[in-house]
Parts: C-alpha cells; sequence; structure tokens
C-alpha cells in the first residue's frame, strides 16, 4: 500500500500538469484549439467529451463554434452544456444562436435558452421575450419574465410593469420576481433612485407576501438613510415576515440617523421584539445607544434585561461597567449575573480594570467579591495583586481561597514574603491551603522555585505547630527541590 501512493501522487500531478498545459495551449492558440474542441462536438465522441468540449468552447472559444453549440440546443441531454458554451463566447453571433434556436425549441431545452438570454442581457430578445410572456400556452412564460428582468432595459420593464398590473396571478408573481432583477440591475449600475421606484412598485402589488418582503428589504437599501423611516415601520407590522425584513436589513443601512431611530424604537415595542432589536443595535449604535441598553437592564422582561446585559459587553465601554458591576454584586438574580460577569469579561481596556478592581475594594458582599476576584483573575490584572493580598487575608475563607487563587496566576515574585505570611496566618484548612498551591505556583510560574524553597525551608526549621510544618512540607514536595530532601 506505501508504495503505491508515490505513484498515485506521480499520475495526479502528471494529470494536472497536462490539464494546466492544454488550457495554456488553448489560451495562446484559441482558434485551432476552437477547431479541435468542433470536431469532438460533430464526431461520435461519448456524450461526456462532447459535454466537456462544450465547457472548454465557453472558457476559450471563438464565433466559429457557434453553429456547433448551436445544433446541440435540442438535445436534452447537452442542452445546458451547449448554452454554457453560448453564454460564454463573446460575440453577437452567440446570442442570436440563441434567439433562433427559440422558434424550433420547446419543454426544458426551450427554458433553458430562455434563461440564457437573460443571463447574457440581451436587449435584441425583448420582443420575442415578451411573447413567450404573453402565451399561456407557451409553457415558458414565468422564465420569459424572469430573462426579462435580468435585462432591465425600459423595454423589458414595461414589460414586466404591465404584466404585474394585468396578468392573471401566476404571472404576477413572475413579473414581480422579474421587477427585482430589474430593481437589482439598476441598483447596481449606480440608479438607486430608478431601483427604489421599482421595488416601490413589488411591495404595493397583489403579490405573495415573500416577494412583497424582499421588496421591502430592496426600497429600505436602495434609499440609505432616507429608507430608515420604512424600516422602523416594518418594525411595528403585524406580519413576521416584514418584522424580520427590517431587523435583516439594519446591518446593511448602518448610520446615525437609523441608530437614534432605533434608539427610541427599542423603548416602544413588545418585549419579544424589544430583545430581537437589542442584538441588532450590536450592528448599528452610536453614542447614546449604550446610555439606552443600560437602562433596559432594569427592564419589567427578564429576557429583556438579560439581553441588554450581553449587548452592553459588546457595545459599552468604562462608562457602562458601573451598571454590569452592580448586578454582580446585587446577585438576586443569579442568571443575569452571570451574563453581567461575561460582558465585562469581554469588555476590553484598563479603564473597565480599574473599575472592577474599585468594585472588590469597596464591597462588603462576600459573595460579589468572590465574583469580582475571579474576574480580575480571569482578566490577568497584575496590578491588582495589593488589594488582593488583602482580600487573601480576609476572615470569610470564601474569599480568602478566591484571592489566593487568583494570586496563583498574578502574583510574582516580590509577593513570596507575603504568600509565605498567608500560610503562616491562615487558620482554616481551605484557606491555607489555597496560600500553599499560591506559594508553589508563584515560584513555579516565575522560574523561583530555588528561592521559594530556600524560603519555605527557613519557615519549616522555626515551626514547631505540626499543621504548619505539613504545609511547608506540601510546599517543598510540589516544588520538586531535591537539595530540600535532608530538611523534610
Amino acid at each position: 500500500m506505501m508504495r503505491t501512493r508515490p505513484v498515485l501522487w506521480s499520475l495526479t500531478a502528471t494529470c494536472l500538469l497536462t490539464v494546466a498545459a492544454v488550457e495554456s495551449t488553448a489560451a495562446d492558440h484559441p482558434a485551432e484549439k476552437t477547431r479541435e474542441l468542433i470536431a469532438v462536438i460533430e464526431s461520435d465522441a461519448p456524450l461526456f467529451e462532447k459535454a466537456r468540449a462544450c465547457q472548454q468552447l465557453g472558457e476559450f472559444g471563438t464565433a466559429e463554434a457557434v453553429p456547433a453549440l448551436a445544433s446541440l440546443l435540442a438535445d436534452e441531454h447537452l442542452n445546458a452544456y451547449a448554452r454554457s458554451g453560448l453564454e460564454g463566447i463573446p460575440d453577437p453571433r452567440a446570442a442570436e444562436a440563441l434567439r433562433t434556436a427559440t422558434s424550433s425549441l420547446q419543454g426544458n431545452p426551450l427554458a433553458g435558452v430562455i434563461n440564457s438570454l437573460g443571463l447574457l442581457r440581451d436587449e435584441k430578445a425583448v420582443g420575442l421575450l415578451r411573447n413567450f410572456a404573453n402565451d399561456p400556452a407557451s409553457g415558458v412564460a414565468g422564465e420569459a419574465l424572469l430573462a426579462l428582468g435580468r435585462i432591465a432595459n425600459d423595454e423589458s420593464i414595461a414589460v414586466l410593469r404591465r404584466t404585474l398590473t394585468q396578468d392573471p396571478e401566476p404571472n404576477r408573481a413572475d413579473a414581480a420576481a422579474g421587477l427585482l432583477l430589474a430593481a437589482g440591475q439598476r441598483s447596481a449600475k449606480g440608479n438607486p433612485d430608478n431601483a427604489a421606484a421599482l421595488y416601490d412598485i413589488v411591495r404595493r402589488a397583489d403579490v405573495p407576501p415573500g416577494l412583497r418582503a424582499a421588496a421591502t428589504r430592496g426600497a429600505i437599501v436602495a434609499r440609505k438613510d432616507n429608507g430608515v423611516p420604512l424600516l422602523i415601520e416594518q418594525l411595528h407590522s403585524p406580519d413576521r415576515r416584514f418584522r424580520n425584513v427590517a431587523l435583516l436589513t439594519i446591518r446593511d443601512i448602518p448610520g446615525d440617523p437609523l441608530a437614534r431611530a432605533l434608539n427610541v424604537e427599542v423603548r416602544k415595542v413588545p418585549p419579544e421584539m424589544r430583545v430581537l432589536l437589542l442584538t441588532a443595535l450590536i450592528d448599528c449604535h452610536n453614542a447614546q445607544t449604550p446610555t439606552v441598553i443600560c437602562d433596559l437592564t432594569a427592564d419589567e422582561d427578564a429576557e429583556v434585561r438579560k439581553t441588554a446585559l450581553r449587548v452592553l459587553g459588546q457595545i459599552g465601554g468604562a462608562g457602562e461597567t458601573g451598571v454590569l458591576l452592580e448586578v454582580v454584586a446585587d446577585n438576586r438574580r443569579p442568571e443575569e449575573a452571570a451574563v453581567a460577569q461575561e460582558s465585562l469579561q469581554r469588555m476590553s481596556g484598563a479603564a473597565v480594570e480599574q473599575k472592577i478592581l474599585w468594585a472588590l475594594a469597596t464591597a462588603t458582599d462576600p459573595d460579589a467579591r468572590v465574583q469580582f476576584t475571579r474576574l480580575l483573575e480571569s482578566r490577568g490584572v497584575t496590578n491588582a495583586v495589593t488589594e488582593l493580598l488583602r482580600q487573601a487575608a480576609d476572615p470569610d475563607v470564601r474569599v480568602s481561597v478566591a484571592a489566593s487563587q487568583a494570586l496563583k496566576s498574578l502574583a510574582g515574585r516580590e509577593e513570596l514574603p507575603a504568600l509565605i505570611a498567608l500560610v503562616r496566618t491562615r487558620q482554616d484548612e481551605s484557606a491555607r491551603e489555597a496560600a500553599e498551591n499560591a506559594v508553589a505556583g508563584v515560584c513555579r510560574r516565575t522560574g523561583n522555585t530555588a528561592l521559594g524553597s530556600d524560603r519555605v525551608q527557613a519557615e519549616l526549621m522555626q515551626t514547631t505547630e505540626p499543621g504548619l510544618k505539613n504545609a511547608w512540607v506540601r510546599i517543598l514536595v510540589s516544588l520538586g527541590d531535591a537539595g530540600a530532601l535532608p530538611v523534610v
């Protein structure tokens, strides 16, 4: 098995190089390669070889290949490949061949050719496409209307507008879809006002709601800042589809005009929509938005409160940390406190860290102090070490343990004497164990195991209390200093 792998890799590389060489040759000599591929199409070659020849002609074929490709348009199996080839040939004779073929085709081949005319945006095809669109018996009225939408010139748009207002329901829906395509073309060509007008025609028409929703989104985006009132209107729609359109479109036209409007609307909408709108504010907000969200952290609805707390972590700054810290300190709603902690963890900046440190220094509730300590640890706030040493000496065991655990990650060599003193003074077993771990952890993390071992040995030599002796021995064992073995 192992011997075959180099062979397989070699064959694969050879095939890739061969394909690259063939394509390079074709690009250098398109006329010669075109004739070779035409010969394949006109031969008795297998179906897949003819299909590949059609595809290659679309990549580098010349107008010489048009008749051969056109001859395959009536073939159910090769129609799509032939159309692909014709679509890729940059010569007006390719579109002419497609137009000519419409007079002799029907069913799927005809539908495919009409689709190709639309993709080519062949303005000369508008007349015949109009005829197909007006003939219910053609079986391709829908395809013709979509093709007219892709062409998107004044003549094709006029056909679509007439169909939308005068034809029966199935044709109206296809005409609406065509107008949406035309509006997209106009917008892409730098004519947003005309695009907005076309979108308005569809959104006011008697067509399925999905089409009207798509048109509404297009009308908003085309107008940009001027589309804000229409977007806000959709937020209050009784139809969920249009409310969703508004929410999804927020990220398409972010800016101060929309942010100002959303800051007002988020207070007006029902709780379910308020939750969704709060999330959308992440994509579109201004300097006033955090203040609005802070107010909503006290909303009557629990989901609104949690969402507001979560969003603050993504768009808020040091000015909003006070609200989050208050929720953590209050801790009356554990789920919300957890969300507030996550948001505080997500916020960046030294100012945020200073706020958390101040909250720890001034808090009186043990649970809050534990949470603030863990926040400082997870954020890696090394300038909190002095305050953490004070907390580690606290009589509350939970506070002391949490602070010692944080010191294990944050303290440096300079704090070793204070950490050793913690081990000496802690009477509670779990608090002393946390202090032991802090000493050993700091020594290992800072590369000071020898220094730490020397100081702990000195403590061991002058200790008479059995429990404390055991603590020093555990630290020495954890440090793994062979020089301490005689003392132990």
